[in-house]
């Protein structure tokens, strides 16, 4: 798939604008809403940023982006280089499909920006030199090619639903030593993302690229 950079980041995404599948309390809304509401735009530093909507209190949901890639690839790798991921009580972001997958499995990799490996800055990816994965998921007993096919990459950031209002009160995760029912005060998560709006200004994502090599 061709190189998502810059100005030009978001041709080739189709943006999602049905109901949330995971039932968070947000409105995935279209590029010209996006653009228009202020949640959507390339910075100055020429990286992607989609937020979620912070207006002060809101009745219902609000306002955020999903996007899928109108490409799809079988197999491959898929690198995204995040400035900034959202975060927060309530908040439930994700890209999927952010794995190396070949024959020989499926793995996931993180590197800090400071260590990013020079092969992927030359955009000639080397796995094999990359040391241990994060994750690794073999293909000795489940052959991927199988059961994974004609994937697309996804963003999208959602509030509450099945995963993030399902650990409101939970403590002893990481990141969330603390529940966030204790943290924020509030009871619920949907009553606490309709009240408090500013505690989604880190609810963004700054995405400097996305691209994904298929093998040949």
């Amino acid at each position: 798939m061709p190189l998502q950079q810059g100005e030009t980041f978001f041709q080739g995404w189709d943006f999602f604008t049905s109901p949330d599948p995971t039932h968070g309390l947000v409105d995935y809304i279209d590029e010209a809403s996006g653009r228009r509401d202020g949640i959507l735009e390339i910075n100055s530093a020429g990286n992607a940023i989609m937020r979620v909507e912070t207006t002060p209190t809101v009745p219902g949901n609000r306002k955020s982006i999903r996007i899928t890639t109108q490409a799809t690839f079988n197999g491959g790798l898929v690198i995204m280089d995040a400035v900034h991921m959202p975060h927060g009580c309530g908040t439930w972001p994700a890209f999927w499909t952010n794995v190396k997958w070949d024959a020989t499995g499926i793995a996931v990799y993180f590197f800090p920006r400071d260590s990013i490996p020079a092969d992927i800055t030359a955009n000639t990816p080397l796995p094999e030199t990359w040391g241990a994965a994060q994750a690794r998921w073999p293909a000795a007993s489940c052959d991927p090619f199988r059961f994974f096919s004609d994937h697309h990459a996804i963003f999208d950031t959602t509030l509450c639903g099945d995963w993030a209002g399902g650990v409101w009160n939970a403590a002893g995760i990481p990141g969330q030593e603390q529940s966030c029912a204790q943290r924020t005060g509030f009871a619920t998560c949907d009553a606490f993302i309709r009240a408090r709006g500013s505690a989604f200004q880190e609810a963004y994502w700054e995405v400097r690229y996305v691209q994904i090599y298929e093998e040949r």
